[in-house]
């Protein structure tokens, strides 16, 4: 089990992220790794696109393949998700990425987007840049808002909205969480994400200090 994707199901469900998706939508997951977030969800098909991804789940599509270079052919997606990938991606890359997901969108579709913002805070915070590192984040920490908005609106792409979320419990504990997973069976420590993530969710989202959500509609 990965905690950050464990705790950010969970707080993406109580905040109702997945409730649109329908049994019969194309679901495509941008750098989910093992694919646990799409195996949660119900969707007549789901494929997984991620240069070191690990074949888990059934009824999952695995391409190891890089996203800018594979050849998704004709195939578009009702539902797309990309969760903390942008931080990685290369500053010159960063327009292509958005676009081709805009590209793979059905009519009416939705990608969700997240990447940290770039003051996040965790405990203690003066270990945030070495946690930044050990989460692979070495082109910046995160963003902030005014960059996104820049960034999208250099691609054209118009139907969309950033929300904030502070993830205040998770991010103050996460150094707790690493240390007991090393401790405890999966399943206690699947319910103490659950708690922290259904905190979070209840927090007041017009303020940031953690992560930023985009939802773009085509």
């Amino acid at each position: 089990m990965r905690v950050g994707t464990y705790y950010r199901y969970i707080l993406f469900k109580k905040l109702g992220i997945f409730k649109d998706i329908m049994k019969d939508y194309k679901l495509l997951d941008v750098g989910g790794f093992d694919g646990f977030t799409l195996s949660q969800l119900m969707a007549s098909k789901k494929v997984l696109i991620d240069p070191n991804t690990q074949k888990k789940y059934e009824r999952i599509s695995y391409l190891k393949d890089n996203f800018f270079n594979y050849d998704f052919k004709k195939q578009k997606f009702n539902f797309i998700l990309s969760f903390d990938v942008l931080e990685h991606i290369p500053k010159e890359k960063e327009v292509e990425y958005f676009l081709k997901i805009y590209s793979l969108l059905e009519k009416g579709g939705i990608a969700i987007i997240t990447t940290p913002s770039n003051d996040i805070k965790t405990f203690p915070n003066f270990l945030r840049m070495w946690i930044g590192k050990k989460w692979g984040h070495y082109k910046c920490l995160g963003y902030a808002k005014e960059e996104l908005v820049k960034l999208i609106d250099n691609t054209k792409i118009r139907k969309y909205k950033i929300y904030s979320c502070q993830s205040r419990y998770y991010l103050n504990s996460y150094l707790l969480i690493k240390f007991l997973y090393i401790i405890f069976p999966d399943k206690i420590i699947k319910r103490l994400l659950t708690l922290i993530g259904n905190k979070d969710a209840k927090l007041d989202y017009k303020l940031c200090k953690g992560y930023y959500l985009l939802s773009i509609r085509k």
